[in-house]
């Protein structure tokens, strides 16, 4: 009779065991590759112009990676296929910045991939081959097809979620095997944009107000661009003669419409985007024309076309951190033109109610609670509510080790201007800046590799 009992249980537990693993084992067949009418409904939703696609087995669940383009962002979306029911989010986004030949877009928790987008044509024909070295490993890219653009490129095992990508460097090759290009690339003689970023950071860790400029025997370099322009112009004591060659380059740039375009090739393009993304480019020239002491020519058109552009921005489906941004650019433009004129103009009028909505919805990042600073410094009776706590919280998070801190995305290196952005961030909501001496001795090594003239 035990032995009855005895078999009566072992069946018992045999047949659950079976139920649990057939259970799983249906579960995980319900999930298929996304339809590519699922794939038309995102792009249609989101807005997006897709670049392109993968697929990537996680934990027996394919998911589809979309690398996109949308105005003034590109990114990643995740996308899954559960039973016919579509289910997608946003992974990884940055800003679109052409004058970079290429934009790296690093891992996502546990799916490792990066997404390689090329902005140089010449590059993106003559790069027959690329390799990417990362974790001590080399994967070695035969491009087949080189019209195209963006590529998303699994790194490894994506069942691991607690694999790191720690990214190198990617090398391209032309059809006979040459190097036509190092990411991260090699730097000018010196890398002002890590100078700047480095020296403000300092500045803010021990507290101080005043910001030595470079002074350099060198040659003015070739200008290129107005963030290249505007990062020299920040960084290095000017001289007469120079001064009079960034006047005219940055004048050259101005358009009939009262904005100001990135550099001469997008000029030429003819091109026509959304006013609100010359905005940073207009900023950029209004800070260049302040900081060497000129007049901002034909400002009643600047201002005519901030008027248009808050009016694109109303009607305008953004994230927080796109209208905000937007928003804090019009009116550091509207106080540079005050600071020399005394016809003021006044502050132009935003729904603020609508920042209010966009901002309890948006993810903790960097970008969000710099831009929300921003915000209420402009308009200081916004209702954005700030949680010291939470903003704590999400630094120590994404603090590197070393102190330092990146782009949203990237698990290791950093980013100077992040790292500056984290630290105001701090400093101003009086918050305890964790890691504070390995920051400082990291920022200030970064500082000294800047300059290697």
């Amino acid at each position: 009779m035990k032995n009855n009992k005895k078999f009566l249980i072992i069946g018992i537990l045999i047949m659950v065991v079976g139920i649990i693993f057939i259970s799983k084992f249906s579960l995980r067949q319900e999930y298929k590759e996304v339809s590519e009418e699922q794939i038309s409904e995102i792009v249609e939703k989101e807005k997006i112009t897709l670049l392109n696609k993968e697929i990537i087995v996680s934990k027996d669940i394919p998911v589809t990676v979309i690398s996109y383009r949308r105005d003034n962002e590109i990114g990643s979306i995740e996308a899954t296929n559960h039973n016919g029911k579509l289910d997608f989010k946003k992974a990884l986004t940055t800003a679109v910045y052409t004058e970079k030949k290429v934009e790296i877009l690093g891992v996502n928790n546990g799916l490792c991939y990066i997404i390689l987008t090329f902005y140089n044509e010449d590059l993106l024909l003559k790069s027959k081959k690329i390799s990417i070295f990362y974790n001590n490993i080399q994967k070695d890219i035969d491009r087949k097809n080189e019209n195209e653009v963006s590529l998303i490129i699994p790194l490894a095992d994506a069942s691991n979620e607690k694999s790191g990508i720690n990214l190198t460097s990617i090398e391209f090759f032309d059809a006979d095997n040459n190097i036509i290009f190092n990411y991260p690339s090699d730097l000018k003689s010196n890398d002002y944009y890590d100078y700047l970023y480095s020296a403000k950071t300092i500045n803010l860790l021990e507290k101080e107000t005043n910001f030595s400029k470079l002074k350099t025997n060198s040659n003015l370099p070739q200008l290129t661009s107005i963030f290249d322009t505007w990062l020299y112009v920040m960084s290095v004591q000017v001289n007469e003669n120079e001064k009079n060659k960034i006047v005219d380059f940055i004048k050259g740039l101005e358009s009939d419409k009262g904005h100001y375009y990135a550099s001469y090739k997008e000029k030429n393009q003819n091109g026509s985007l959304k006013p609100y993304l010359y905005l940073l480019d207009t900023k950029m020239a209004m800070e260049i024309f302040r900081e060497l002491q000129m007049d901002i020519p034909n400002k009643e058109n600047v201002y005519k076309y901030l008027q248009q552009t808050d009016f694109e921005i109303s009607k305008s489906e953004l994230d927080f951190v796109s209208e905000g941004g937007f928003i804090v650019l019009i009116n550091e433009i509207i106080d540079i033109i005050n600071s020399e004129d005394t016809n003021r103009i006044d502050t132009i009028h935003t729904n603020l109610d609508d920042l209010v909505d966009l901002f309890k919805k948006a993810p903790s990042s960097i970008d969000k609670y710099s831009t929300a600073l921003d915000l209420m410094e402009f308009y200081p009776n916004i209702d954005l509510k700030l949680d010291n706590k939470e903003i704590s919280s999400y630094m120590n998070k994404i603090q590197q080790s070393n102190g330092l801190f990146n782009m949203e995305g990237y698990t290791d290196g950093y980013n100077a201007l992040s790292t500056y952005l984290a630290v105001d961030i701090l400093t101003k909501l009086n918050i305890t800046i964790p890691k504070k001496d390995q920051l400082l001795e990291s920022i200030k090594a970064i500082n000294v590799s800047s300059l290697t003239e």
